[in-house]
């Protein structure tokens, strides 16, 4: 075992440099604010420090101190050989020591002496101690010591060695016996050690200086000495679970005045807890303060009898001043709990309590933090100062004599001489003011304010061994409202930890990496779920606003550096100035200079000056000097909103957003920077234009031919810039409004349709500026399908089948579509239908499937071997095709299509269902071309030609019964359209077929057109389709004069029935009663209705009402003429009503059909 010493530089003492410093530069001061202060005062010299780093601090023991009255700082521990250090910085003095048989530590002390080297005392665990008059005659002269044993208990052991006066100290032992050691030098140079153990009262003695059964260890823990320059001192002494109070006398003696049970004293301070649940005291050390109130600090630990689980738990740690409440009693007066935890119970070694000058600022050492609080009333300051790397570092000891109340420093197994300072007045001050009632929410949110700023300004090092992260998940204080501020800080002039320096390229850094320190410090806390994403957000957005500005300036000195003729500086400047006039008045203090170093938070107001500066110049008349104007503004621009960018995307996770879904306005993405990115563009062209234009055999004055080539050139690459940066804010601030407010937010659906309508001017301007593959890249990053088929089609700009591949391969049906629909629109119908790559085909068959382009996807169908597809697509083809002509060939090639899905086989067995949808459809087609020959019959060819003279014609030939009828009108207008090819609706068919006279041989025309109408009537609103087929009926009934089928003695029965069977009524219902739903069959009583003025204009859209009343008159009339022959007279009656002429046509129908099958 051995005793190292260590010697400071000469001049350090207490004076130290409180230079901070970073990049891996040693840092002198650690943490500092106005209330504390934390230092590195000396270095560890590096044959220690190599010592400690051998060493398993876990695992091994060592002991420290540093003593403040002889300058030296020593450490106690296990077999290490001798070292000794350079003189050059510190000399180390290194002492074997015989082993301890128990296998702890020795004890030791530094014995101060005037003007000379300190000596050295070192006392065993056995008992015995050994004294060197000075530390140089213990090196060279190891085995001349003096030395006395104490007369110690089997198994006991001296555990605590603390100085009374120089050259007297105090020994505990485990079996709490203290004695006195007294060390003395002779005339001849030799050392004395004496030694005399306390007297403890015995028997009933004792009892008078108890309060209560002392219970636990009698070992000692700690010792405080409070001296009186009168009598001696006292003596508060610490075991395991009670305090004593020892009076020693200046002439030798000592008694015992007082013995105290803490654990039952403690215990009912601590909150009391339900069931059996009690508060197990341990006490770890002890202090004086200077009006001697002693102080303890303690462990207490939550246990319940019968549980032995319950006391494995982590204890909780406190501190509590205690107070005479009579001659042989003690009360607890303060109780301070420590926010500590550790997963065991720390031996009382390992724990010590110190109050400098005894004054109220009191610190706490752990192996691995610092506590430090005052005993002030009112005073809620509060420091914990752990270390960073526990596994290497912690604290080994402190300062046992500090000459300056509220200042301690510790020795730290790899930081050195780490000084702790409390300002005193400072603290004291704002205790007073919480007496006088300040609010002490915003005192929690003050102090929570500097932790985080500790963290973030002191906690970026690596050379700083402190930890600054939050050990308890419970934070007092608003912690987002604190973040915000220090945040809001960081970008104002209001920022404390600004560098001196007149880089401001430095400063800027600095302040970046400050900002980047606060996210970090959040992250490695787990704090980011505590802020709102506003909240994040705003300290992202802080970060962004300083690497822009940082940016800027980069820009500003790299063009006066590298380009002195640059008017970039002027526009910048001008820029500011707008802006300080607009905030503070016209004589505002502005700068290029001042406003990137203090008003970064107004940086996002740039812009919009630089912009108003770019429209001012459009007045000049000198082109090139507008062009240059136009050119810095881009620079500006493009590099402030991309600087804030970058950091976003490089950052954003850490700061737990997603950069393209904002929650709050983002200050780059804005309506306004999209506008003024689209006027750059704008300018940009207008100005490449107009430099362009210059003749240079011929330039300006003040200019050469390489300054304008060079002009053209920049202008030529910064409309790219532009471009790209317009496009990248447009998708943000979408982003941000689809988030924000909804996809179907009017301020999104008003951007998206101004991008739209501005994206392809944008991108065919970088195509006409030469940046034809950049257009590309950006229509394909936009998703602009049509401006990326435009550009891919365009064989002026090198398109290749090879590139409509790629695109086609990588965005699948989103380009494929619109390249299609492209061909199809254009007429290209071939390359539309010979694009047969294998991977083109299903999207060839898609796109035409979901277009609905039947006309032309039947012939990709059928190349494809699709028959029923083909057949399907002819078959809607042909129903939608208004010619004959049209429908006849779409519907014959579906049928053939069908068919070429069979065998002979399965045709011969279904062949009605396989063929009977075409047929019907070739059937109406046949009634169109049959109606047009009909009508066509012995009219010239000269009338064909002329389509009002021919209509004119053919109706008074084929429809002379019709007068001056306005149905005439309807019977011409539908004659037109069949002379002419075109497919009928049905309602103009049934018209044609019913309207004209249709003699004998064309009353088929009638079952025809109720046969039409049959297959068409889901065509038809149901209104009209009833109408349709009241029409249809009421002519077949007015075609034949009823009253001449009346019975009578002129006609013979025979004679009778023959003529009722040359009716059209007869007719039509021989050829379609047997194939036609009953409903298709209406009584003359049920043709009567006239339809509405709705219903009219429904079908006759450009009919005048006139012209819709002309037209009812004329069904009027036509319902008239039924109703003058209907009547329900029987046939007893001398005028037989129609009613009963249709049963009796029909019953001879039925009679007549009957006797057909029979035959």
């Amino acid at each position: 075992m051995d005793v190292d010493e260590i010697l400071p530089a000469a001049g350090e003492g207490r004076e130290r440099d409180v230079r901070q410093m970073r990049d891996g530069e040693v840092e002198r001061v650690l943490l500092k604010d106005d209330d504390y202060e934390v230092a590195v005062v000396g270095e560890v010299p590096g044959e220690v420090k190599t010592l400690l780093e051998s060493i398993n601090l876990q695992k091994e023991p060592v002991r420290g101190a540093i003593d403040d009255r002889t300058g030296f700082a020593f450490l106690t521990l296990f077999d290490r050989d001798a070292r000794t250090h350079p003189p050059a910085t510190a000399q180390v003095y290194t002492f074997p020591l015989p082993p301890a048989r128990s296998g702890t530590l020795a004890h030791a002390a530094l014995v101060p002496h005037q003007a000379r080297e300190p000596g050295l005392l070192v006392v065993l665990p056995e008992g015995e101690a050994r004294y060197w008059d000075s530390v140089t005659r213990a090196l060279t002269s190891r085995d001349k010591f003096a030395s006395v044993v104490l007369s110690l208990s089997e198994g006991e052991e001296v555990n605590g060695v603390w100085r009374w006066e120089n050259a007297v100290f105090l020994l505990s032992t485990t079996l709490g016996n203290i004695s006195r050691l007294m060390l003395t030098s002779t005339n001849m140079g030799r050392a004395l050690v004496a030694s005399s153990p306390f007297a403890r009262p015995r028997g009933g003695l004792t009892r008078l200086f108890s309060r209560a059964q002392v219970p636990g260890s009698p070992a000692v823990v700690g010792l405080a000495v409070v001296p009186d320059p009168a009598r001696g001192a006292d003596v508060w002494i610490a075991k395991a679970k009670s305090v004593e109070l020892w009076r020693l006398e200046r002439e030798g003696g000592e008694h015992l005045v007082l013995e105290v049970n803490m654990q039952e004293l403690l215990s009912t301070a601590l909150p009391a807890q339900e069931d059996r649940s009690f508060w197990d005291v341990q006490l770890l050390d002890i202090a004086a303060l200077k009006d001697g109130t002693p102080a303890v600090a303690f462990a207490c630990t939550l246990t319940t009898p019968g549980y032995v689980w319950s006391s494995t738990k982590p204890p909780s740690y406190a501190v509590a001043t205690l107070a005479h409440a009579g001659s042989s009693d003690l009360q607890v007066s303060s109780l301070r709990e420590l926010q500590y935890s550790t997963p065991s119970t720390l031996p009382s070694a390992d724990v010590s309590l110190t109050a400098p000058q005894g004054g109220t600022t009191v610190f706490v050492q752990f192996p691995d933090t610092v506590i430090s609080f005052t005993l002030i009333p009112g005073s809620v300051f509060y420091e914990d100062i752990p270390l960073r790397d526990l596994s290497e570092n912690r604290y080994l000891g402190h300062s046992t004599d500090s000459p300056v109340e509220g200042q301690m420093t510790c020795l730290t197994a790899l930081s050195g001489l780490v000084s702790l300072t409390v300002n005193v007045p400072s603290v004291t001050a704002k205790a007073q003011m919480m007496l006088h009632g300040v609010n002490r929410e915003e005192v929690a949110n003050g102090r929570l304010k500097e932790r985080i700023e500790h963290a973030v300004y002191y906690g970026g090092s690596s050379a700083n061994p402190l930890s600054f992260d939050f050990r308890s998940p419970d934070i007092e204080g608003d912690l987002a409202a604190a973040i915000e501020e220090i945040s809001t800080e960081i970008v104002s002039s209001s920022y404390k930890y600004k560098p001196v320096v007149a880089d401001l390229d430095r400063q800027l850094e600095e302040r970046l990496d400050t900002a980047k320190e606060l996210i970090g410090f959040i992250d490695s806390n787990h704090l980011l779920s505590r802020l709102s994403v506003t909240a994040r957000w705003k300290i992202c957005m802080d970060g962004e606003k300083i690497a822009a500005a940082k940016q800027l300036w980069t820009l500003h000195e790299d063009e006066l550096r590298e380009n002195p003729r640059s008017v970039l500086s002027t526009v910048l400047s001008d820029a500011i100035d707008r802006i300080s006039a607009k905030q503070q008045g016209d004589g505002a203090e502005s700068g290029i200079r001042p406003f990137l170093q203090d008003k970064i938070g107004e940086i996002g107001n740039l812009p919009h000056g630089i912009g108003e500066l770019v429209e001012q110049e459009r007045h000049s008349a000198d082109s090139l000097h507008r062009a240059n104007i136009t050119l810095e503004a881009d620079s500006l621009v493009v590099t402030l909103l991309t600087a804030a960018q970058e950091y976003r995307s490089e950052h954003s996770v850490r700061y737990g957003i997603s950069e393209f879904s904002s929650p709050v306005p983002v200050w780059t993405e804005t309506k306004e920077n999209i506008d003024l990115l689209y006027l750059l563009n704008e300018r940009t062209k207008e100005d490449y234009r107009s430099v362009y234009e210059i003749n240079l055999n011929n330039p300006p004055s003040n200019s050469s031919r390489a300054e304008i080539k060079n002009l053209q050139e920049q202008l030529k690459y910064h409309l790219l810039f532009v471009a790209r940066t317009y496009f990248r804010v447009v998708r943000n601030c979408l982003s941000h409004f689809e988030h924000s407010q909804g996809e179907d937010s009017t301020e999104a659906r008003n951007l998206q349709v101004q991008h739209v309508a501005q994206r392809k001017g944008i991108i065919m301007g970088l195509v006409n500026m030469g940046h034809g593959q950049a257009a590309l890249d950006i229509a394909e990053e936009e998703k602009d399908w049509e401006t990326l088929v435009d550009l891919c089609t365009d064989e002026e700009l090198g398109a290749t089948s090879a590139l409509l591949e790629s695109y086609i391969l990588n965005h699948g049906e989103a380009f494929a579509f619109e390249l299609y629909q492209r061909y199809y629109q254009t007429g290209k119908i071939y390359q539309l239908l010979h694009r047969n790559a294998r991977e083109e085909v299903q999207l060839l068959d898609r796109f035409l499937q979901q277009s609905g382009y039947h006309r032309i996807s039947w012939i990709h169908d059928i190349t494809m071997g699709n028959f029923q597809l083909a057949a399907g697509a002819l078959m809607v083809e042909g129903k939608a095709s208004t010619k004959t002509i049209d429908r006849k060939t779409m519907l014959s090639l579906g049928k053939v299509s069908e068919l070429a899905q069979h065998t002979a086989k399965i045709y011969k067995e279904n062949n009605l269902a396989i063929a009977g949808r075409y047929d019907k459809g070739l059937e109406m087609v046949t009634v169109h071309e049959t109606l047009a020959e009909e009508l066509a019959e012995n009219i010239a060819l000269g009338h064909l030609a002329q389509p009002d003279i021919m209509a004119d014609t053919i109706a008074e030939r084929k429809a002379a019964r019709l007068g001056t009828s306005a149905l005439v009108d309807v019977f011409k207008a539908a004659v037109k359209h069949v002379m002419h090819g075109d497919i009928l609706s049905i309602e103009d068919l049934v018209d044609v077929l019913t309207l004209k006279d249709n003699q004998r041989g064309e009353y088929k025309d009638y079952g025809t057109a109720l046969k039409a109408f049959e297959q068409s009537e889901a065509e038809m609103p149901t209104a009209r389709a009833q109408l349709t087929l009241e029409a249809l009926w009421r002519r077949i009934y007015l075609h034949d004069n009823w009253r001449e089928l009346k019975p009578s003695d002129d006609m013979s029965d025979v004679e009778r029935q023959a003529r009722l069977r040359g009716t059209a009524a007869y007719a039509t219902l021989w050829a379609t009663v047997d194939g036609l739903d009953p409903k298709y069959f209406l009584r003359p009583a049920n043709c009567r209705r006239v339809p509405t003025d709705d219903e009219c204009r429904a079908r006759f859209e450009n009919y005048t009402s006139q012209q819709v009343a002309v037209l009812q008159h004329a069904l009027e009339q036509e319902i008239g003429q039924l109703e003058d022959i209907f009547t329900e007279e029987g046939p007893d009656s001398p005028r037989m009503g129609l009613e009963y002429l249709y049963d009796e046509t029909f019953a001879l129908l039925g009679l007549d059909k009957e006797t057909r099958m029979s035959q």
